[in-house]
């Protein structure tokens, strides 16, 4: 009742203004592009208060957690849970100490969140289902996390928090990344390709869960702890099913193997023999060979986005990088070259 009397307010207030300006001339009634949007008004929840402005900006201030009890994931703990629909950018106010899970669960037109200095705290349920979100930024203050590119870290950037849906086809994980953390890829539709950095000892549960498109990921010897469903899974109510055609490249006798042998996903090895000079790894090395290697250090890629040339596999790289000098240039394309017109 208390909403319909607001609601009509709005309304008579409105068609008043619009009546008293309306013998003004267009010129005197010019809006001012940069003036600020109306806001509903507060609502309030403990000692958090919140609103949603015309363009479907969440506004929240006060102090303290956000769904503290993090067992709701309805309007009982998250207030907004009903308009949840109209939220396209949420601004987080300093003063908010916790963003607990669910806080922004199944937002599914929200595209940004911004995150204030006093925030110490945030769920890993806190963004499930939000496929159209592409940007998480972090005051540069915060003393817990941070973010690059709109991907959320932890402060010292060695765990990726959430990785937005970046509208990419791979993603290079920064060299400074040792963990990723549950759910941090999770819902992104656009990922096909990933390769896991040397750096890389855990991966959580469920880090890359309902990816439908991610159908080849290549994973480092230094991986040790891959958690259940981290890899190649689609939530079911009745069960998680595999994502189709999915492939884990990797090194035998090493975490990598035993996480596709566990979940019956097809393993193809990177430490067999690789013969020397063959780029394009078809068993022969020719002159398509100086070409393919060419391409890769020209920076081509494949059409799902990865390099052509796998870089991380050690045994391919040091078939190819015939100066030895630790990298592939064009100084290893001429010595392929002479490799190849000496060897023919």
């Amino acid at each position: 009742m208390k909403n319909t009397k607001r609601i009509t307010a709005i309304i008579l207030s409105a068609l008043m203004t619009v009546s008293a300006f309306s013998t003004l001339s267009v010129s005197a009634a010019t809006v001012d592009s940069n003036a600020p949007v109306a806001l509903a008004d507060f609502q309030s929840q403990n000692d958090i208060k919140w609103n949603i402005d015309l363009n479907g900006t969440l506004h929240i201030s006060g102090s303290g957690i956000i769904n503290e009890d993090e067992s709701s994931y309805d309007e009982e703990g998250i207030p907004w849970y009903e308009d949840r629909n109209r939220i396209k950018k949420v601004i987080v106010g300093e003063g908010i100490t916790g963003v607990g899970n669910y806080a922004f669960w199944d937002c599914c037109n929200l595209e940004s969140i911004e995150i204030p200095e006093s925030v110490t705290y945030i769920g890993v349920f806190c963004f499930l289902l939000d496929t159209k979100l592409y940007s998480i930024n972090v005051d540069s203050n915060n003393k817990y996390y941070s973010s690059v590119d709109g991907i959320l870290l932890n402060k010292d950037k060695t765990e990726i928090v959430k990785y937005p849906n970046k509208m990419q086809s791979t993603y290079d994980i920064p060299n400074t990344v040792t963990d990723i953390l549950p759910y941090a890829f999770r819902d992104d539709t656009n990922l096909q390709y990933i390769s896991l950095p040397q750096n890389i000892t855990t991966v959580g549960y469920g880090a890359f869960m309902d990816c439908p498109n991610l159908v080849k990921v290549t994973l480092p010897t230094e991986l040790t702890t891959i958690d259940s469903d981290a890899f190649g899974y689609l939530f079911r109510m009745g069960g998680n099913i595999h994502v189709n055609d999915f492939k884990i490249y990797g090194y035998k006798n090493t975490a990598a193997e035993k996480y596709a042998q566990d979940n019956e996903f097809e393993f193809i090895a990177l430490d067999d023999e690789a013969v020397t000079g063959d780029s394009n790894q078809d068993g022969i090395v020719n002159v398509n060979d100086v070409t393919y290697l060419q391409m890769h250090i020209a920076g081509n890629k494949n059409t799902d986005g990865s390099t052509l040339i796998d870089e991380t596999n050690k045994s391919l790289f040091d078939c190819l990088d015939l100066n030895k000098d630790g990298k592939l240039t064009v100084a290893d394309v001429t010595e392929l070259q002479i490799y190849i017109s000496t060897k023919g």
